[in-house]
């Protein structure tokens, strides 16, 4: 015989509401207009003990509140909850702290009313202060606290006094990318003890395909189904789209399939297999799905959708591409076969052809100028036919034209590239050479090379465009300073083809000496001096500091914190702060000095 640990039945619930309200009325009147509202309507159904239940449905369809029923917060006003003596906590924002509080004093109020008596909640109190990871903060108000240190309280209660029950409202993880990943990793512990049941609340359907065996769907109130996730998941889906019908007709959408929890998503899009991708704006564009109204500017274009977990992994859904209905297509046709049609060029108009016709293919024209080798959508006439007619101006000497041809079947190909007038030799770049320079060069084979030189910092993994002379050409010249010991430089190349090559990494090693020292003075009654103990090219320093009995560190910036050597005023606020440095190499290993304790006579 199966043991539940939730039973509900017949559950309802309402609240009083005014109908309408006005200030006016409100003061001259002794009592305004109120309607009852439903939130939830004779709900029954029951969790086995063990289960992970997923409650799903559009907004304002009662989830939360049939949640906070469970909890105890709300009570109802018909039908029964029976928890079977079962221990049961709410994850949600906003929810069970009194903003007047310290954050310690909302431990132990949170821990008593969830039934831990106040030893055992004093027991385990130091462990959800280090998980929450809010230091010294801890015995500030509530009301002090920024969303995210809120969230990251509320979790670590949860996460440490473990209840049987546990309910989920919109929260798998929350804080920082550092916290996230802690609770996330901490949260999938706790659901799937065999011992402990689980409600989640939650529009992310991939996270409930992932983790839930059960799923409640409930709309305006009432119970649609109750049974297997992948029985109700698709049944749902079909559902909302029918409620939404204008979407489904006007917008195509787009589905990202990755596999996983706690995704984020972008969506990116393109004008032609050889444009750049471009963020997208469209309805949805953060989410699984992307809603892009079906309009003919968007025929072609192509989405895809950048997928990012908890670790920073990142991967991409399939690429898709905008079809326009048959209507639309014979419309172009059309269109194109007016625009083929011969007539007399004037002499001021460049024509330019793509060398196929045919019906089933659909034509873009590009172009970039004489200086570049981007290629970019071109906007004369004739721009998305067979047939591409430009006027020649000054301007446009030396552009560059090319035609993308598409089939039914997604293969494409290129016309020749053709050249508008004679190509003019771009200007040789003057530069400017300071002083004790350094110089990395990139040869490399090809016609209408493009350079772009970048850099990362010594430890770093991120490249960024470097901005020093010569970064725009095969030769980059960069001043020998120490804050650029051990940055690595590359030069991204393109030929006119938009093919990109990379050059190797080069590594800018500057002699260590001890002259950013020289100044500094030695230990004294006014000043310790401490020492990284770590020495050699191409290493960087950062020094950080924690208060007298705490656990984070902090930057240090006080003279020498990005040095081997730091120089610390003794004063007797910084008595017994704890000092360290971080040395990174150019590999990007990390290693850290001795700890150094500051002592300051009183």
């Amino acid at each position: 015989m199966s043991e539940y640990a939730i039973e509900v039945e017949n559950l309802c619930i309402s609240y009083k509401g005014l109908k309408s309200y006005s200030i006016k009325r409100n003061l001259f009147q002794k009592k305004g207009k109120s309607e009852l509202f439903q939130a939830v309507k004779n709900v029954s159904f029951k969790v086995e003990k063990g289960e992970i239940l997923g409650i799903i449905g559009k907004n304002g369809s009662g989830k939360s509140t049939m949640l906070r029923a469970i909890a105890g917060i709300f009570s109802p006003n018909s039908g029964t909850i029976d928890l079977h003596g079962h221990s049961v906590s709410l994850l949600a924002i906003g929810v069970g702290f009194q903003k007047e509080l310290t954050g310690r004093e909302n431990i132990l109020l949170s821990g008593m009313l969830l039934g831990f008596s106040e030893k055992e909640i004093q027991e385990r109190i130091q462990e959800i202060i280090d998980f929450s990871e809010l230091g010294q903060f801890i015995d500030a108000p509530v009301r002090t606290y920024s969303s995210g240190m809120y969230s990251k309280l509320a979790f670590s209660i949860t996460a440490v006094l473990e209840t049987d029950i546990i309910l989920i409202d919109e929260v798998l993880s929350v804080g920082d990318a550092h916290f996230r990943r802690k609770s996330y990793n901490r949260m999938r512990q706790m659901i799937f003890d065999k011992d402990r049941t689980v409600a989640i609340v939650s529009h992310d359907m991939r996270t409930i395909s992932e983790l839930c065996t059960k799923v409640l769907w409930v709309n305006d109130g009432e119970l649609m189904r109750y049974g297997n996730t992948d029985e109700i998941l698709p049944e749902y889906e079909r559902f909302m789209t029918e409620q939404f019908p204008e979407v489904a007709s006007s917008h195509a959408i787009f589905r990202a399939e990755v596999a996983g929890s706690n995704l984020s998503y972008q969506w990116q899009f393109r004008v032609s297999e050889t444009a750049f991708w471009r963020l997208a704006t469209a309805k949805g564009n953060q989410t699984a799905a992307l809603h892009v109204p079906i309009t003919p500017t968007r025929k072609g274009y192509q989405y895809r959708c950048i997928v990012t977990d908890l670790e920073g992994n990142v991967s991409f859904s399939q690429i898709y591409t905008m079809e326009l209905p048959e209507v639309e297509e014979k419309v172009e046709e059309k269109a194109e076969e007016k625009t083929e049609a011969p007539q007399e060029v004037p002499d001021n108009i460049a024509v330019f052809h793509a060398g196929v016709e045919d019906s089933n293919l659909t034509y873009q024209w590009q172009f970039h100028t004489a200086e570049s080798t981007v290629w970019c959508p071109a906007t004369a006439e004739g721009n998305r036919t067979a047939v591409l007619r430009v006027p020649i101006t000054p301007i446009r000497e030396g552009n560059r034209y090319r035609c993308v041809m598409t089939d039914a079947d997604g293969n494409v190909r290129f016309s020749e590239t053709y050249t508008l007038g004679e190509k003019r030799k771009a200007p040789e770049q003057k530069i400017e050479v300071p002083e004790n320079t350094t110089t990395f060069h990139v040869d490399m084979e090809g016609d209408g090379l493009a350079y772009q030189w970048q850099f990362r910092t010594a430890g770093s993994l991120a490249w960024y465009p470097a901005s020093i002379a010569g970064n725009k050409t095969a030769t980059l010249y960069i001043p020998m300073t120490p804050n650029r010991n051990g940055n690595q430089y590359r030069c991204i190349v393109t030929d006119e083809t938009g093919e990109v090559r990379c050059s190797e990494v080069y590594t800018l090693e500057i002699p260590v000496t001890d002259e950013a020292n020289e100044n500094l003075p030695e230990n004294s009654d006014e000043f310790a001096v401490f020492r990284a103990g770590a020495v050699g090219n191409c290493l960087s320093y950062q020094w950080q500091y924690r208060f007298a009995g705490t656990k984070f560190w902090h930057p240090a910036s006080i003279p020498g914190n990005k040095t081997a050597t730091l120089c610390v005023p003794r004063t007797l606020n910084r008595n017994g702060n704890q000092y360290r440095c971080v040395i990174i190499d150019a590999d990007g290993n990390v290693s850290y000095s001795d700890i150094h304790t500051l002592k300051v006579s009183q």
